[in-house]
């Protein structure tokens, strides 16, 4: 797709997410081949009632995975005039307990002589 007007944008969104069902702002982007920049701000406008009181688009659910990513909650866009999806609140003990596993593996893995030695005496404190 050739950068053109916000409408071409909106219809092209509006097809994709008819034909290919729900997805995240990512995907869209891939799926049409635009920038972040494009798509972002269409989809929030499309997200909000217009004049006529219609939305075009409602956030379906909230996905934490994505290829090559962090890790945060990423809305998947469906069409239609329903209300939105709250944004999940987030797991302060499972992020700690993700970083920490992320931590120790480097850590052991790195160096030879932390094999013998607990979380403790490495500087992992859980």
């Amino acid at each position: 797709m050739t950068r053109r007007g916000y409408g071409a944008t909106v219809l092209a969104i509006e097809i994709v997410l008819s034909q290919q069902g729900p997805m995240t702002r990512s995907q869209i982007e891939n799926e049409l081949g635009v920038g972040r920049a494009q798509v972002s701000a269409v989809l929030t406008r499309m997200r909000r009632r217009d004049k006529s009181g219609v939305k075009r688009i409602y956030i379906k659910s909230w996905q934490h995975t994505h290829e090559g990513g962090r890790r945060y909650p990423r809305a998947v866009y469906a069409i239609g005039d329903k209300p939105c999806k709250q944004k999940p609140k987030s797991d302060i003990a499972g992020n700690k307990k993700r970083y920490l596993a992320g931590k120790r593996a480097t850590l052991k893995a790195n160096f030879v002589f932390h094999l013998g030695l607990t979380d403790r005496q490495i500087g992992i404190h859980t």
